[in-house]
């Protein structure tokens, strides 16, 4: 019997190409979609599952509070912190620590032989490591890898670049940084970090040859915060209770946090949140972002539903042509239950064979979600359990639901008046009524979404048009020298940059420890010298600049004046932005201005505040102003980057320039410089990368409601023939016709705007609340998709429309 069933829907499918293609196009288009966003999605929520222990494993953060209101938000945390919880919590199994990864950043330039490169994921760690993580040693003991002085563990690929074909095992590898040159021994390869790993390095240093290269002692320091820590915990551990604990320890250990202006705290942040959940300042990496992954959770079941919305509208139309036919088929002794499983058993093969062939096709786009998103994706499904429960629910509930409404179709008439043509099969008004709910939900997703990609437009392009308070045009940046601090140190640098300045296409260079685009890594917690209130203090973020610093990036100066050059008295001045005179409570700039400050519950000097800045954008729009001071950088004691503004015109012949005399000063380090403008609007990639899935989501939706609305017009147009012919008899014209046949399509439009704008208000507005510069709802994003929605809407269906009007009623009445 099945197999009968089975002959007679391939038959059926086949003698209906055209419409068999029309249907199966719309699921694919729908399913593919929906699968690449799932593989998407379940790559965003895989993030360091990879790990044997991830849901024990821990990071120690530390957080800043002013009152109740949490101040700041920290991912690293102090050095002996790890060995301190370990040794007073029998909770904790091991735990690692890691060398901040954005101070060593290019800090540190790798050679072997003839190659040398500057290095940017270079991490320093504890003999822990392979301890905590679950990163996969190829070559080498995870035991004793990196449990010696100058021990170093290489990534595959890594290994492959600076070795090719050579056994890379206990080769040497030169390292030359600010403090000097050492060597290290290759003592591991292990297989490239996975992509869904917070943490992305390649090569792994041993703790011990940081201390021994650096100089540095921090076998009992509780202040230096700038490693990150994480800890693996037995099972059951109750974290509540253990952060209590962890409070008690630290006031016990470390006093100096309790004298510090702000209340400070540590706490443990579950590894498996870091990647979508995590907010902290100074991330190891770019984290994700939860609210893009529930829009385009949303989205991707919309567009599935929508397919299966158009497949109904498909097969209602396709059982109103059989009509006849099934009635015939009741006559000659087929039951009900037959017809249905007849229809179930089509149904099933167009549902099935939709999702072999998206699947196929999910994989192959691939490599185009991999450029779309900027991401090394693979296809994750099939490793994921809970896919093959999600591809079994879309085959067998997928063939249910579509099926459900053209199987009450068949199930509600009888042969006779069908074959008598009086049936008014599918044209009941309770089946009138369902498409068109159906159609308008089709339309309400397709206006959010056109209304969604509009407002996503307008912040970037708000965003984009706003004054940064600088001039990022026409700026070369160039990652500072790696080289040892001599005698001849401070005169190179100077030489180089007065060598520069000759040339008639460079403007001015600076010389500073960041630039605009960066996170701060480095503040002081300041307050005026003659306070004795701890708490009026502020915490100020730093950066070490030269005199020339405002020039290059044209910052405006309010009050005051520019550091002098090589005026040693201006040792202890400083500078502020007016987000640090807020912040540190002056009543305005002029306030400021020539003020004492000191270091909360420092030895050191006061300060003078010698000027006042107009605020910058360090940072996107997303975040507000930072609270910025400025130390002039004597002796380019921090010099992280070198800012050369240029002339425009001859740009080529500029850089060719700037890189003779970089060779001639720096031979050391491979030159590595970028143009500002591209480096500061990197931070809006993610929104391009946003607008660009928004746009390409639209289309989709557009299509898919485009096919929609050509069932749901076929189904009106061919129950309204006759009307359409009496209409013409009585000598209504082809204008009036066409209007009685749009306004049904009309209203269904204006109920879905009704609907669909508050909806994509209220799914927009969330949206914006990530920006801390946001633009106010835009009114006219939600007329444009309602114009655009009627427009397309109207297009789509003109040809039904007016086909049907132009018919010769005789063709339509003569049946009767």
């Amino acid at each position: 019997m099945f197999k009968n069933f089975l002959k007679i829907a391939l038959r059926g499918i086949v003698k209906n190409r055209f419409y068999s293609f029309i249907t199966v196009l719309c699921l694919i288009t729908g399913l593919t979609t929906f699968l690449v966003l799932m593989n998407y999605i379940y790559f965003e929520k895989s993030y360091d599952t990879f790990n044997k222990d991830a849901k024990n494993i821990y990071r120690l953060i530390y957080k800043t509070y002013k009152g109740e209101e949490l101040y700041q938000n920290w991912a690293s945390s102090v050095f002996k912190l790890g060995p301190a919880v370990k040794d007073n919590f029998s909770e904790v199994v091991d735990y690692v620590r890691i060398r901040h990864p954005q101070i060593n950043a290019g800090e540190h330039v790798v050679s072997y032989k003839d190659m040398k490169y500057r290095e940017d994921l270079l991490y320093f760690v504890d003999p822990s490591f392979f301890n905590v993580f679950s990163y996969k040693l190829k070559r080498g003991n995870p035991e004793t890898a990196l449990s010696q002085v100058k021990s170093v563990v290489l990534t595959e690929s890594l290994a492959r670049k600076y070795f090719g074909d050579e056994d890379p095992m206990n080769k040497m590898l030169k390292f030359t940084h600010k403090s000097g040159v050492f060597s290290c021994i290759v003592t591991g390869i292990m297989e490239d970090i996975p992509a869904n790993s917070h943490l992305k390095f390649d090569l792994l240093v041993s703790m011990e040859t940081y201390f021994l290269e650096h100089n540095r002692n921090l076998d009992d320091n509780w202040v230096v915060s700038n490693f990150y820590t994480y800890v693996k915990l037995k099972d059951g551990t109750s974290i509540s209770s253990l952060k209590k604990r962890l409070d008690v320890l630290v006031d016990q250990n470390s006093p100096i946090w309790k004298k510090k202006t702000y209340k400070i705290t540590f706490d443990f942040q579950p590894l498996l949140d870091i990647h979508l959940k995590s907010d902290s300042y100074w991330e190891e990496a770019q984290t994700g972002s939860r609210m893009s992954l529930y829009f385009l959770l949303i989205l991707s079941i919309c567009i599935l539903l929508i397919s299966w919305v158009n497949f109904i509208n498909f097969s209602t139309s396709r059982v109103i042509e059989k009509a006849k036919e099934v009635a015939i088929r009741k006559i000659m002794g087929s039951s009900k239950t037959q017809q249905i499983t007849q229809f179930l058993i089509e149904s099933f093969v167009f549902n099935l064979t939709s999702v072999v062939v998206s699947l196929l096709l999910s994989f192959a786009f691939i490599p185009f979600l991999n450029s779309l998103t900027g991401k090394n994706i693979n296809f994750y499904l099939f490793s994921n359990a809970d896919f093959f429960l999600m591809f079994i629910g879309i085959v067998v509930i997928g063939t249910l639901l579509i099926s459900l409404y053209p199987i009450f179709m068949i199930s509600s008439f009888t042969p006779a008046t069908v074959l008598k043509g009086r049936q008014s099969f599918g044209h009941s008004k309770t089946g009138g009524v369902l498409r068109k709910i159906l159609v308008i939900f089709q339309f309400i997703i397709a206006l959010c979404i056109i209304i969604g990609t509009f407002t996503i437009f307008l912040q970037i392009r708000y965003m984009k048009k706003q004054d940064l308070g600088f001039d990022k045009d026409g700026i070369i940046v160039i990652r500072a020298p790696i080289i040892s601090r001599d005698s001849t140190y401070v005169k190179k640098f100077k030489t180089f940059k007065a060598e520069c300045e000759r040339s008639a296409n460079v403007d001015k260079l600076t010389i500073s420890s960041d630039i605009p685009g960066k996170n701060l890594g480095l503040n002081l917690y300041l307050l005026p010298a003659n306070s004795t209130d701890n708490n009026s203090g502020a915490a100020i973020m730093l950066i070490y600049i030269d005199a020339d610093f405002f020039d290059v990036y044209k910052v405006k100066l309010l009050e005051g004046r520019n550091f002098l050059k090589n005026f040693v008295s201006d040792s202890t001045c400083l500078i502020l932005n007016e987000a640090a005179v807020k912040e540190l409570g002056f009543i305005n700039t002029e306030d400021a201005f020539k003020q004492l400050l000191r270091v909360t519950n420092g030895n050191n000097p006061n300060l003078k505040v010698v000027g006042v800045t107009k605020n910058y954008r360090q940072e996107s729009l997303k975040n507000d102003y930072t609270p910025t001071a400025f130390f002039q950088n004597f002796g380019y004691a921090t010099p992280h980057f070198i800012s050369v503004r240029i002339n425009k015109g001859n740009t080529e012949e500029t850089i060719s320039f700037i890189k003779q005399k970089w060779e001639t000063y720096f031979p050391e380090t491979p030159i590595d410089y970028y143009f500002m403008d591209n480096f500061f609007d990197m931070q809006y990639a993610d929104d391009y990368r946003f607008i660009k899935i928004f746009t390409i989501l639209l289309v989709i939706s557009i299509l898919l409601s485009c096919m929609g609305i050509l069932g749901l017009t076929y189904l009106d147009t061919s129950k309204r023939t006759k009307e359409i012919g009496i209409r013409k008899v009585m000598g209504a014209s082809m204008e009036k016709i066409l209007v009685v046949l749009l306004t049904d399509i009309m209203k269904l439009i204006i109920v879905a705007t009704i609907i669909g704008w508050p909806i994509a208000y209220f799914a927009m507005n969330k949206w914006l609340q990530n920006y801390t510069n946001r633009i106010s709802m835009p009114w006219f994003a939600f007329v444009v998709g309602g114009v655009a929605l009627l427009v397309i809407t109207m297009l789509t269906v003109s040809y039904h429309t007016i086909q049907a009007a132009s018919q010769n009623p005789v063709n339509s009445l003569k049946e009767e």
